[in-house]
């Protein structure tokens, strides 16, 4: 019964996570991450510090769990219970839920989930419905936790729907389901009709179908284009730009093809319509465009948002790295993040290598690099196709599409710049044990690479199930690393991503200029300014986050006002973030330190170390006044608590784990929560060159 229970709540949960709402979301910030700890392992522990510091992770956006698996592999349950639902209670306890697109793992986390009860689900669903049931070769009963995560909707609410080579809503992929197939079930019927009225010249009947469709998914693009077909037809120029503009604003980005459209023949001397037709990207009409990611989404079978009933909501997922068995060192991990973090906006010079061979893990994809490449070309990027395994002596490895069983990338002598996306078709990438023939997906992080991936059981070579060669294409036009992936993978639920999700070297950042500095003790209104006028990047807009929770948005910046009188006295972090217009959304921000005092209340920490080795008890101090209780944090994770106004804290770091932490404490008084400065720390400890034998698990 408890355990019935435990499943209906994590149920519950996903189901209010991420309240709709009409913010624009940004393609992936550190406040769009939630950051997931295995507060039982060090390794885990040690990089979570180092991202949190290099990423400028919000303290409420770490969750600590405890008592996961050591093993490589867990049940579905398991990952359902002790990993996923602590997840969803943390994003809604910390107040995130309305800004969240990204859950990444640390290191320290069973890699595969054995997902045999949906595919038996699977099976028994597709039996009644006259089907044959899954390949059992093909369809093995074995998902990657990045996987799950990802299609976490579906998956904590047993539908096993994810286990599909066209599951994944948000990949980019062909056009040719664009127009025609938007919805299931009864809509897709409706639609159906419309556009067989419209083939019979019936085009106010069509429209009477399409116009409902349209009320119920606004987002939907194919629903909006044929309504502008029909108004086209019967020559209603004000009706047809309406709706033209519509599909732009909504990702419509192929001007030729509509320029081509019979449809719109009689307004090609209409100046308006003409207009829109030379502000419409002219992407040609064989994929669907590069966009950035939205968890609030239900992304539709055609790969455009929908209503609830017709779409699914996901969140982006990779894992940092696997410290374990044939995996990365500490000290390679540690190194790898430094390198993709440093690698931001920094726009590398260099070329794209696709690898083609008689072997068949590249032959699978080769037919598509062609067009990748040129795709690249249209960008001002170079893409090479090489008949080696590997690019040969080259120091210029900004991106390379793989397939071969095992490599070492060191004898190619070869330079990966940092940023790069270096990704390998084989059977057993994603495979971390003890035993492997072939080469894992961190073998390229340990030399340059910002990310990889690789699945985590026999997959058979499907392109379905492995990135298409357009993933250098959208993470050229600037999309996160994570965003990238998921856009590529039309089927990815074996499929283990390795990496920095937050990486964007091919990004270009909006700035923006703060009339203030927020300097000393705020209280009442505080009025500010921000200035876009000089940014590379046009702003849509600019987000206010309050101690890293989502506060605003707004469109008008000239004047904005920060309300002290609604926070708690004491030590606040504010954070601004513009927001560049345009479908892959780049981003910039800024974080300023605020000392409130409406109430004269105050908590000071103090410590007399600012260096400690592992081990050992830190000794900290609180005063806070007339504080009922103290309490001291490291980011979510509450050391201890005390009654009164003064308290000392002896804490045992190795529940801080190595590395860069932050200490605060939290004071209640007259019923508000009263923020100390946050104190930094670094605590020592050997980075191990090696992984040991005893954290190799089989």
């Amino acid at each position: 019964m408890r355990r019935h229970l435990s499943l209906l709540f994590s149920i519950t949960v996903a189901c209010c996570w991420f309240s709709p709402g009409q913010e624009a979301r940004a393609g992936g910030g550190p406040e769009n991450l939630m950051l997931v700890v295995n507060a039982d392992d060090p390794s885990s522990m040690l990089l979570a510090n180092h991202y949190v510091r290099l990423r400028k992770i919000p303290p409420c956006n770490v969750v600590y769990l405890t008592g996961v698996p050591q093993s490589v592999d867990m049940a579905l349950e398991t990952f359902q219970v002790k990993i996923m639902t602590p997840i969803l209670q943390r994003i809604n306890q910390s107040r995130v839920n309305r800004q969240i697109d990204y859950i990444v793992y640390s290191s320290g986390f069973p890699t595969v989930v054995k997902i045999g009860p949906h595919v038996k689900k699977m099976n028994e669903w597709l039996v009644a419905n006259g089907q044959a049931p899954l390949p059992a070769n093909l369809f093995k009963p074995m998902a990657s936790i990045t996987a799950t995560t990802y299609f976490f909707s579906q998956v904590m609410k047993n539908d096993p729907a994810y286990i599909s080579l066209t599951a994944n809503g948000y990949m980019s992929g062909a056009t040719n389901v664009l127009l025609r197939s938007p919805f299931v079930g009864d809509d897709q019927i409706e639609f159906d009709r419309s556009i067989r009225d419209y083939n019979a010249g019936q085009y106010d009947q069509a429209i009477q179908t399409l116009l409902p469709l349209q009320k119920k998914n606004p987002g939907q693009v194919a629903v909006q284009y044929w309504l502008a077909r029909c108004y086209g037809m019967k020559k209603d120029p004000v009706q047809t730009t309406e709706w033209i503009a519509k599909c732009i604003r909504n990702g419509w980005c192929y001007a030729g093809y509509t320029r081509a459209d019979p449809a719109f023949e009689s307004l090609l001397d209409n100046r308006l319509f003409t207009g829109l037709l030379k502000r419409m990207p002219n992407q040609e009409f064989e994929y669907l465009p590069t966009r950035s990611f939205d968890s609030r989404l239900y992304w539709g079978r055609n790969g455009f948002p929908n209503s609830a009933g017709q779409g699914h909501r996901y969140v982006l997922s990779t894992m940092l790295s696997v410290t374990r068995g044939l995996g990365m060192s500490e000290r390679q991990a540690v190194e790898f993040l430094e390198r993709s973090a440093r690698s931001d906006h920094t726009h590398p010079q260099g070329v794209f290598y696709f690898s083609r061979t008689s072997n068949v893990r590249t032959t699978t994809r080769m037919a598509s690099f062609a067009g990748a490449i040129d795709e690249l070309a249209k960008l001002g990027f170079q893409g090479e196709v090489i008949e080696t395994v590997m690019p040969m002596k080259k120091d210029n490895v900004i991106g390379a599409t793989l397939g071969v069983g095992k490599l070492d990338w060191k004898s190619s002598q070869s330079q990966i710049i940092p940023g790069a996306i270096v990704e390998n078709l084989t059977s057993f990438g994603g495979k971390f044990g003890r035993k492997n023939a072939q080469t894992n997906a961190s073998h390229f992080l340990k030399y340059g690479a910002a990310g990889s991936s690789g699945t985590v059981v026999e997959p058979y070579a499907l392109q379905a199930k492995f990135p298409h060669p357009r993933i250098h294409v959208h993470y050229a036009r600037g999309c996160s690393l994570a965003e990238a992936f998921y856009q590529s993978v039309q089927g990815p639920f074996q499929l283990l991503i390795l990496g920095d999700a937050l990486c964007r070297p091919f990004a270009k950042a909006p700035r923006m200029t703060v009339s203030t500095d927020f300097s000393g003790r705020l209280a009442g209104e505080v009025d500010y300014q921000v200035e876009t006028e000089q940014s590379p990047v046009p702003v849509e807009a600019v987000q206010t986050y309050l101690d890293g929770r989502l506060l605003s948005q707004t469109t008008d910046f000239e004047r904005m006002v920060l309300d002290t009188t609604e926070i708690g006295d004491g030590y606040h972090e504010l954070r601004l973030v513009a927001i560049g217009r345009g479908p892959i959304r780049s981003r910039a921000s800024q974080v300023f330190e605020l000392e409130v005092d409406n109430h004269g209340h105050s908590a000071l920490l103090q410590c007399e170390r600012r260096e400690i080795g592992e081990g050992q008890l830190l000794e900290v101090s609180v005063e806070a006044g007339a504080a009922e209780s103290i309490a001291i944090y490291c980011n979510t994770r509450r050391l201890g608590n005390r009654e009164g106004g003064r308290a000392v804290f002896k804490i045992d770091t190795k529940k801080l784990g190595r590395g860069p932490v932050q200490l605060q404490a939290v004071a209640t008084i007259d019923g508000s929560e009263v923020r100390s400065q946050p104190f930094s720390l670094l605590v020592t400890g050997e980075i191990l060159d090696q992984i040991p034998a005893s954290n190799s698990p089989e």
